[in-house]
């Protein structure tokens, strides 16, 4: 599967139907991959990447974002004027728009999309944390973090859900298993989750809803 990053549960269900599972991590500027986990065992978290492949250098900027460096890296983003160097910073590193972080290992973590990270109380998290998080809820069956502008939080935590749950019963599972500024303060029921034409959670109508 590609385009998207692979959810646990998929993952747990490969396991059980004996497929080999390898977890990659790339993008079209990098060639398509640029890191691999070759085997998922049972402890695997969502997000894991593996080591980067020989000839790649990565580093995790000072905003979190994932940076790249190597051979096949894009030259730079085409341009009228055929300038080298578009989208690349000094030394040709390429600034992805993704957050991660790296292990003592040298593995990497795949946080999220850097635009759709969410600031709450002086905290800055990625949605899809507490989405796994949530989804263990007993009740619901999917689940979607967004922000819902505040003056005091920033970004007041929102959970869409979709289950036979009511919001009282996620607000309680939510102060039992989620801490701090992460917790959702409010629920909202929907009948499904806004997705884009390729099945993507669709962050700009999670927005709008959690807003309403």
């Amino acid at each position: 599967m590609g385009g998207a990053a692979l959810d646990g549960d998929l993952a747990r269900r490969g396991r059980e139907a004996g497929w080999p599972l390898a977890v990659t991590y790339g993008m079209s500027e990098t060639a398509s991959q640029l890191a691999t986990l070759p085997e998922v065992g049972a402890d695997w978290q969502p997000g894991l990447a593996g080591k980067p492949l020989d000839g790649f250098e990565v580093a995790i900027g000072s905003d979190g974002r994932i940076r790249v460096r190597g051979p096949a890296v894009m030259v730079g983003y085409a341009n009228p004027e055929g300038r080298e160097g578009v989208g690349l910073e000094d030394g040709g590193w390429f600034p992805t728009g993704d957050l991660g972080r790296l292990d003592a290992e040298g593995n990497l973590r795949v946080l999220g999309r850097a635009d759709e990270a969410l600031t709450t109380g002086g905290e800055t998290f990625h949605p899809q944390e507490v989405e796994r998080r949530l989804a263990a809820c007993p009740g619901v069956r999917e689940a979607a973090i967004a922000g819902r502008p505040d003056p005091v939080w920033g970004d007041l935590v929102t959970a869409l859900v979709v289950g036979e749950v009511s919001e009282d019963v996620v607000l309680g599972w939510c102060r039992e298993h989620i801490d701090g500024a992460k917790r959702p303060r409010l629920v909202r029921l929907l009948p499904a989750l806004p997705r884009t034409a390729l099945g993507k959670l669709d962050r700009a109508a999670l927005r709008k809803i959690a807003s309403a």
